[in-house]
This record gives structure tokens, sequence and C-alpha cells, in this order.
């Protein structure tokens, strides 16, 4: 039979350390196990100028005790434990995240066989950023050995102690993990099933995009009487409509939650003058004062689409060329009147290395004429052209031109998320806010404005844009250069063979590599 492997300390310093990490003081106190487990103060870690955990974060730590503690008592008293909800609407850079990971970790040691499940409200949050964090928290702890070597999305306990586990207290260590549960909206019954009589906590990170089937699915999670039962959610709130909303806003559901509003103002450690600098900027009473600094839900269903922190940011960001991506036409149509055509360019991340071009009063010959000289010049790997009205007589003579087009109907049924879009323009328009994150934008006051402008609506639980003849009534210019770029998100094309695009860069003049490739830098 082969030995069991041993701990990769003396035994000795193991079994002092198990014996403090389990003993009922830090076992069913998070905060007494983030004071003891991380090295605050510490010279030379990341945490030598931080004494502890940020206030509000060590007050949401001695609830979660304060819970444990009741749960145990309505136990002793014969009664069945309860469930602990909690969730917090926040400002941006409060720490929602080092909470959450400080909380995976205090339940991944403490109490063993356990199951943690973290989600976030798009697969890229939940790598880079939420899961990201438990892996860093991990790494900081004393007991960072107690796990194996991290993966992308799972956190497991290290081959010694599982067999200690399993050996001495019989538990058996299947469940016994951090995971990272990705989720699709249209199935959300594969998120579903996780049951655990060890304990199970469940952490929704950016929980307002976290639509309402996930939530219901992870209801189903807390069916067994165990006195570790933690759901806790936390968002900057940017919709006002979904399940994170229901929260703290519905007087059933407010009953169930520990809510808390935060207003990244009050959090220590953050640059106060900076955030103070947004308010100032937009208003306390603007989308950008109340979602992103004081933690408030829009005013109403009738809210701005894109966040202008983002799109300022966009502004100011430095482009990033890709050769490997395709460069994206999008063109949209009009005819006579105040809106006019516009055409733009976006390759990837960049939507700023290019020209754009408008014109008004010309009829659909005009319009395709001018559109087939700038695909001659440029040499786009995709013409997308909106298709409605005086659209569609432009994709037909571009056709016939021999212009291989993609006919865009902004008006027609979304491709996915059907239950959460109700057009193709929205859509777009989502793909679009997401590509902000990490896009750049040129600064153009029309184009800005355009983004700034655009409203989102409700109607019948789906999310469209404000039409363009209701922004008119509000003295709106209709947003055609908006329009453009979202044309731009209507493919999602393969990265370019940059064989071929070496071939032709080699055998381009450096107007031409800036034409054709889209940044002097490619030159």
């Amino acid at each position: 039979m082969t030995a069991a492997p041993k701990p990769p300390h003396r035994e000795a310093d193991e079994q002092r350390l198990l014996a403090k990490i389990l003993s009922p003081e830090i076992r069913f106190d998070p905060f007494a196990y983030a004071a003891y487990v991380y090295p605050w103060g510490e010279p030379g870690t990341i945490l030598e100028g931080h004494p502890g955990p940020k206030r509000w974060q060590a007050e949401e730590l001695r609830a979660a005790a304060d819970y444990l503690a009741e749960n145990r008592r309505l136990v002793a008293a014969g009664k069945p434990p309860v469930v602990y909800r909690a969730s917090y609407c926040t400002g941006h850079g409060p720490g929602k995240s080092a909470l959450f990971a400080m909380l995976a970790n205090w339940m991944f040691d403490c109490h063993i066989g356990s199951s943690v499940v973290m989600a976030a409200n798009k697969e890229d949050q939940l790598k880079t950023k939420t899961f990201a964090e438990v892996r860093k928290w991990r790494a900081l702890g004393i007991t960072r050995h107690w796990a194996a070597e991290p993966e992308t999305l799972a956190i497991k306990p290290a081959t010694w102690l599982a067999l200690r586990a399993k050996e001495q207290l019989g538990v058996d260590p299947a469940m016994w993990m951090i995971s990272g549960e990705t989720w699709q909206e249209q199935d959300p019954d594969a998120f579903a099933g996780k049951h655990n009589m060890y304990g199970l906590m469940v952490l929704f990170d950016e929980a307002s995009g976290i639509p309402t089937s996930i939530f219901r699915a992870a209801e189903g999670y807390f069916t067994d009487l165990t006195i570790n039962r933690f759901w806790l959610v936390s968002s900057n709130p940017r919709q006002a409509e979904g399940e994170f909303q229901v929260i703290h806003t519905n007087e059933r559901e407010m009953a169930k939650w520990r809510r808390r509003t935060i207003d990244s103002r009050t959090v220590e450690g953050l640059d106060h003058a900076y955030l103070q600098g947004i308010v100032d900027r937009y208003g306390e009473d603007s989308y950008e004062g109340r979602v992103m600094v004081r933690g408030l839900f829009p005013d109403s269903g009738e809210d701005r689409f894109f966040d202008l922190v983002e799109i300022d940011r966009a502004i100011e960001r430095e482009p990033t060329v890709d050769p490997a991506a395709a460069l994206i036409l999008g063109a949209d149509i009009a005819r006579f009147g105040d809106d006019e055509t516009v055409v733009r360019l976006r390759r990837g991340r960049d939507a700023r290395s290019f020209p754009s071009w408008r014109w008004r009063g010309s009829d659909t010959m005009e319009s395709a004429a001018k559109i087939l000289d700038i695909v001659r010049d440029w040499k786009p790997d995709h013409v997308c052209v909106e298709g409605a009205g005086v659209g569609a007589g432009v994709v037909d003579r571009l056709r016939h031109l021999g212009v291989k087009v993609e006919e865009i109907q902004p008006g027609g049924g979304p491709l996915k998320s059907r239950d959460r879009w109700l057009n193709r323009r929205t859509e777009l328009a989502a793909l679009a806010m997401a590509w902000l994150a990490g896009g750049c934008l040129p600064n153009d006051h029309r184009l800005r404005e355009d983004l700034r402008n655009i409203r989102k609506k409700i109607r019948k639980g789906l999310v469209y844009l404000e039409p363009k003849d209701e922004a008119k009534a509000r003295k709106i210019p209709s947003p055609d250069d908006a329009d453009a770029l979202l044309l731009t998100f209507a493919v999602d094309p393969p990265e370019r063979d940059l064989r071929d695009w070496r071939k032709e860069k080699k055998a381009a003049t450096t107007w031409e590599t800036y034409r054709v490739f889209g940044s002097r830098r490619a030159a």
C-alpha cells in the first residue's frame, strides 16, 4: 500500500496550523480568519500599507460570523438553519472582488469538503478579474499550500490534504473546491445542480448583468439543511431592471437579503478626488454619478445605454494595432433631410486610426458610388450596410457593382439573447458597449455625443434603444455616427491570414499601408 503524501512543511507545524484554522474562533469567523491568514502591514508585500480589510469589508466579514452564530443557536434550539443572503450595490473600486476572495478562501480552508461557486456577468470578467482575485488572495495566505496548483477556474485541495480529510474525517473531497462557473442564459439548467452538506457558498460578481434565469437556477442550490449556506451578490447597479435590481427595490425580496449601498467616496484607499471629479463633471444624479460613484440605480429604465466614463476612456486610450483582425466597414444610410449617410471603419479594438465619411442629400446611386470608392481605397474584409428603407437600394447597387455586402436590418430580431434584446440594433449596441472596455475611439465630437445620447427603454422585459423619431422629439440629432460604428459589430469574422497580410504590406507604399492596414505604425 502506498503511503499517503506528506504535507510540504513539518508535521508538527502543519498540525498546529490545522488546529488553529479549524478552531471555532476562526472556523466560524471570516474576519478572524482574514486577520490571521493574510500578511496585513507586512513590509515587502502588497498589503504593506494595509493594516487590515477595508472598514466595509470588515463589517461584512463580521456580519457573516454573526449569521453563523445565529444558525448555531437555531440548530441548538431544534430549529432549521437559514440561508445567508447579502447583496452589495457599489460604485467603482470599493473592493467587492477582494471581499469575495477572502470569503471564498475562508470557506475552503475552514469548512473541509465544502463548495464555493463563483459566477460573473461575463466569462471574461470571471476569468480575468473575479477568479484571478481569488487566486491572488490564495497566494497571499499562510494556507496557500493547502491547495493544489490552481487551474484557470478551479482551486482544489492538495493531494495530501484531500487524503487526510478522507482517511481521518471521512470527508469525500470530490466536491471540495472553489470553482468558477460559466453560464448560458438559454440553458439555465446547465448551471443548476450544486448541493453540498459540508457547506455551500455562491458568489455572483457584477450581478447586474446576470439574467433572472441564472438567479432562479442558483436558488435550487440551497435545499440541504446545513448551517453553512451563503449567497452573496454584488455589482455596480448599471441596469434599472433585472433580478439584482429587484433584490434592492422589491419589498418581498428586500426582506430576504442583507443589503448594502456603498458610495465609493466613503471607501478608504480610493482616489476620492477622481471620484468626485466624475460627480462634478456629470452631476450628482447623472447616470455616472449615481451608478459609478454613489452605488445607486439609474433613475428609471429610460437611461443612457452607454457608460459615459467608458466612452471617454476609449477616446483617451492609445490604439492597439492588430493586423490579424479583420477590417470592417459600417455604413448607415440616409437620403434627404437632416440625417447623414455615415461610413466608419474598425479593426479589432481600433476605431481611431481611420477616417470617417459623411454626406447628405445623395440618392442611392450616388451613395453606392461613394461607398464603392471607399471600399476600393481601404479594402475592408467586410462591408456592413444598413438595409432598411433607402439602404436597401444602396445594398442592391453595391452588389450589382460586385461588392460583397452584409445587409443589416437594425429593426429585425437579435441573433442571440432573444429574451434580453428587442431588436438587432440593440444587440449591436450591447456588443459595442462590451468592446468599449478595451476599445479605442476617435476624438470625434459627433460620435461622442451620439453615444452619450443613446438611451435604452424596456418593453415587455426586453431592452431596446430609443427609436430615432423619439430621440428627435427630444431635439436630439439622429445618431448616424454611432449607428455606423454599431454596424461594424454585425459580423464576428475570424482573424486574417497574416501571411497574406505580410505579402500585401511588403508590396505597398507607406501611404498605401496606412490606408489598407489602418495605422501609420504598421507602415
